[in-house]
């Protein structure tokens, strides 16, 4: 990574919003990928069902068992990447959660870095929902010049 800015999406294919986000996350690439940094982290499943029936499977009837090797969380990021044609760079956290425990990237999140400082993050509201994309937010704040400038931490509730 450079000194550009970064942007961090983070999801999994369980969690609705997540899916429902990506047409816009991946516009969003589109327009942006000279200027920042764009990638996502795929994390642990937010609405898992195990093999017993065990979890709480929500939309589009997906029933899947919650990773328990890297290598069944890189076949669901695969799936996320194949089923939306996903053209952003991918990684992936580890079997620890590394990433969403530094982060808090659970069930999903949008980060925007410079300088080493976190300046945006996207949360949802109380009851799980969104008045609109964490990029189009993150969007609109780049637009209107409140996030270019250096040093200044922006924290958002959507």
């Amino acid at each position: 990574v450079d000194n550009k800015p970064t942007v961090i999406m983070a999801g999994s294919l369980s969690w609705p919003p997540f899916r429902e986000s990506m047409a816009e996350y991946l516009e969003f690439y589109n327009r942006y990928k000279d200027k920042l940094n764009i990638f996502i982290v795929y994390i642990s499943e937010a609405h898992f069902v195990e093999e017993n029936g065990y979890g709480w499977a929500i939309g589009y009837n997906y029933r899947i068992p919650q990773h328990k090797t890297l290598e069944e969380r890189i076949v669901r990021a695969k799936q996320l990447r194949d089923e939306f044609a996903i053209n952003i760079p991918m990684f992936i956290d580890n079997m620890g959660h590394s990433f969403n425990l530094e982060y808090g990237a659970w069930p999903d999140m949008l980060y925007y870095i410079t300088n080493n400082k976190v300046v945006f993050f996207g949360e949802l509201e109380e009851g799980g929902i969104r008045r609109e994309t964490f990029s189009s937010k993150l969007e609109r704040m780049m637009n209107n010049n409140q996030i270019w400038k250096k040093d200044i931490i922006i924290l958002t509730v959507l």
